[in-house]
């Protein structure tokens, strides 16, 4: 009895070995999906504070139309989409690759039906992902050629000291705590991006609310000031001396008066640029390492596709699946 208790462990722990040395492949997969979507999450992570640094108003010294700001709050939203697509897909995947090495063959088929469902999504989602990694791809690539040939699209242009004093004159009415009341049908600002838009600022007058030297105070903050301003906007008459310590000619002066020169960057464009840059960089590694363990490790017969039989789309939309 006891030899042939030994002699049933020896034969199981060979047919172990056996199912080991011809499922290890996948669980590299395993362990890489388990990697990717690990790093996704600090993707999703370093995309969320970019997000919330860019609401903030400390930040806010760039010179942009409401039109670009809004594709830029979309960027973080379709960049967002991506990862978490990505990020969930690969956890699924990297829960049933480990799962299909851990167990032999004859033991998924007497699964029954769940094996024909287990053995359909992992020979099937690696598909769907390299169809999202392409798309991710091209979005980075496309992305990161507009911020560099066309900052502008991309709120590039920073305010210097003059238009950060109508920008925040702006920003004071818009919060309401502004030096006297403005009602709001003299002056409707509906969102603090208006605040970032020169054309704005240039229609509604607040570009006459700049220091007239580097050390003077112009802010609406005043009460005298604040009332002055609100004749102003309805065109009562007033005198130039009415604008203390604020500049008489700012009003009429070209844009780049309230400009930083074009090579000095606002806080929108450095942090979109930064965020592009690591999920380029964060995808180049992990396409790096996908590539290495896919040429160093053969394909379970069991998901072969006959690429024979498949269209040019999906021959193409297979470069990153690891069946292929």
């Amino acid at each position: 009895m006891f030899y042939l208790e030994k002699l049933n462990s020896f034969i199981e722990n060979k047919y172990a070995m056996s199912n080991w040395n011809k499922k290890k492949y996948i669980w590299r997969y395993s362990v890489f999906f388990n990697i990717f979507y690990v790093l996704l999450i600090f993707c999703i992570i370093y995309t969320l504070v970019i997000k919330i640094l860019v609401s903030q108003e400390k930040y806010s010294n760039h010179s942009c139309n409401i039109a670009n700001m809004a594709s830029i709050q979309n960027m973080y939203v379709i960049v967002l989409i991506f990862i978490s697509l990505m990020g969930s897909l690969n956890f699924i995947f990297s829960r049933l690759t480990y799962i299909y090495s851990k167990f032999t063959n004859s033991e998924f088929f007497n699964l029954g039906i769940y094996y024909s469902i287990i053995g359909f999504l992992i020979k099937y989602i690696s598909w769907i992902l390299s169809l999202i990694y392409i798309s991710w791809v091209a979005f980075l690539l496309i992305t990161i050629l507009t911020i560099i040939f066309y900052p502008n699209k991309w709120c590039g242009r920073k305010y210097n000291s003059y238009g950060m004093d109508a920008m925040n004159n702006c920003l004071l009415v818009k919060n309401d705590v502004a030096g006297c009341e403005i009602s709001s049908e003299v002056l409707n600002i509906k969102s603090k991006e208006y605040c970032n838009d020169l054309d704005y600022l240039k229609v509604h007058k607040f570009l006459y609310l700049v220091r007239s030297s580097p050390n003077a105070l112009c802010t609406l903050r005043d009460k005298q000031l604040c009332n002055t301003f609100v004749d102003f906007l309805k065109n009562n008459p007033i005198e130039a001396d009415d604008f203390p310590n604020c500049s008489k000619y700012s009003g009429d002066a070209p844009d780049d008066y309230f400009l930083e020169n074009a090579n000095n960057k606002s806080d929108i464009y450095l942090l979109s640029l930064s965020l592009t840059f690591f999920c380029f960089f964060t995808t180049i590694i992990l396409f790096t390492l996908f590539i290495l363990i896919r040429v160093n490790t053969p394909i379970d017969s069991s998901f072969k596709i006959n690429s024979e039989r498949l269209s040019i789309f999906f021959r193409f939309t297979r470069i990153f699946d690891v069946w292929k």
